[in-house]
């Protein structure tokens, strides 16, 4: 259905955007806040250098992967663009553009 988003269940999944508030499964709520753009802070999975491309992995949850040498990834798959450099559970500020680009190699 149009505008409706779920939880990713894969790396690099295609992501609709940031949830802007904790959502609570049995609230009745069915509408939700999503941020498609700007700067966040995340946690990297792996080693994330300054400018790469950057998507979701899964486990461990809600961190971010360098998309780097991923030839077969389709820019969708795209979540945003690392603005610092981190190693494996630091964190970085990544700019929040999906599905917006290509991935470098």
């Amino acid at each position: 259905d149009p505008f409706t988003a779920i939880a990713p269940s894969a790396n690099n999944a295609m992501v609709a955007g940031i949830a802007a508030a904790d959502k609570i499964a049995s609230d009745g709520v069915t509408k939700l806040a999503v941020y498609r753009s700007g700067i966040f802070k995340m946690t990297a999975s792996g080693s994330i250098t300054a400018g790469d491309p950057v998507g979701l992995v899964t486990s461990p949850s809600n961190r971010v992967i360098s998309q780097v040498g991923t030839l077969t990834l389709s820019g969708s798959r795209h979540l945003g663009t690392a603005l610092e450099t981190a190693t494996d559970t630091q964190t970085l500020f990544v700019e929040l553009r999906p599905g917006f680009g290509h991935v470098a190699v």
